[in-house]
């Protein structure tokens, strides 16, 4: 997998603004004690655990590409056992779960009728869980409780690590389809063009598939909604098939370029993670992102269904401010960003 060259990476060279902003922001909420409870204060607990992340976020790209390299399919000397084992754990789960349905479909009790005693299950699971299952039947589900998520991780592995180190920019550059447009203004703005469409649809496709979204989930954890929630960045990103911003160097457009691009958006979508910033005048009106609908609320809306989150607002940066659904929905500003359930909570 591709390592990061933080020497030129903007995000790297910004992390003194980032501090300094939080240190500004965390200021003016203590200027004002009545804003105690609003969603934007800082809460220490909170404020280290997003600090915490994006610090790990930072450090995860220097160390997962060398620890993940011996599972790499094709180039790892693991990566045939990983293949091998997400293969047969995978048609042991097939075989499995058709046995447990099988078993379920012949042990089905038809509806209850007259005389019929009222107390006993109709779900064939029961006797399962009561442990009065089939020796069969037990036996699958012991099959299915390992091999399931066995293939899961191994095949989510292999994936991933073939994605990433096939993908990069620098192996996407040296395969390109376009001779190289050289480093002007050009093949810059078509880098910042390219990085924010595919940044879009990388987004889009974290919120709206589960196995995205449990790695993504992460930055919509906090409780509070400042400029410490948007370093508060998943550190397993390497493993998840996210989408290939390398392709982008197929047209000719030098690595380093997208690095850049990739800075810059980062950048800009730090600081309107936040709600100091209530409203930016007339720059409102004026739209960055080409390649999208203007976006309906700067602020996150609430999420309709524990998980994914199936939130529209998925645009990179966008000088136009997000609050017409908020106003729509009547929503407060404290229910706009957080999760389904709060972070304490406990499940039953």
């Amino acid at each position: 997998m591709a390592r990061r060259n933080l020497r030129g990476d903007p995000t790297v060279w910004a992390i003194p603004f980032y501090f300094a902003s939080m240190a500004v922001e965390q200021a003016w909420y203590r200027r004002r004690p009545e804003m105690r409870n609003e969603s934007g204060a800082y809460e220490p607990r909170d404020t280290r655990a997003s600090l915490s992340m994006g610090t790990l976020s930072l450090v995860a790209p220097l160390v997962l590409p060398t620890l993940l390299k011996p599972f790499t399919p094709g180039r790892g000397r693991w990566g045939r056992a990983v293949i091998g084992v997400a293969v047969a754990a995978t048609a042991a789960t097939v075989v499995a779960d058709r046995y447990v349905a099988r078993n379920a479909a012949n042990q089905a009790t038809p509806p209850l009728g007259e005389g019929a005693r009222s107390d006993v299950s109709t779900d064939p699971r029961a006797d399962i869980d009561r442990g009065s299952a089939p020796v069969g039947v037990r036996r699958a589900r012991a099959v299915q409780r390992i091999a399931g998520p066995a293939a899961v991780i191994t095949g989510g592995l292999g994936a991933a690590t073939v994605l990433a180190t096939r993908t990069t920019p620098d192996a996407m550059f040296a395969r390109r389809i376009l001779p190289d447009l050289g480093g002007g203004l050009l093949p810059f703005t078509v880098a910042m063009v390219g990085w924010d469409f595919l940044y879009y649809w990388s987004h889009r496709l974290q919120h709206e598939h589960r196995y995205l979204w449990s790695i993504h989930v992460v930055h919509h954890s906090s409780e509070h909604y400042n400029l410490s929630t948007a370093l508060r960045q998943p550190v397993a990103e390497s493993l998840g098939t996210m989408v290939p911003y390398g392709v982008i160097s197929l047209f000719g457009i030098r690595p380093d370029l997208i690095l850049k691009a990739r800075g810059i958006n980062l950048i800009w979508q730090f600081w309107i993670h936040t709600e100091t910033v209530r409203s930016l005048g007339p720059g409102e009106a004026i739209p960055l992102h080409p390649l999208g609908p203007p976006r309906p609320s700067r602020r996150k809306p609430p999420v309709p269904r524990p998980e994914p989150r199936r939130d529209p607002d998925h645009l990179g940066p966008d000088l136009r401010d997000l609050r017409a659904r908020a106003g729509a929905t009547g929503l407060r500003s404290d229910e706009e960003h957080q999760l389904i359930q709060p972070v304490d909570h406990r499940l039953p």
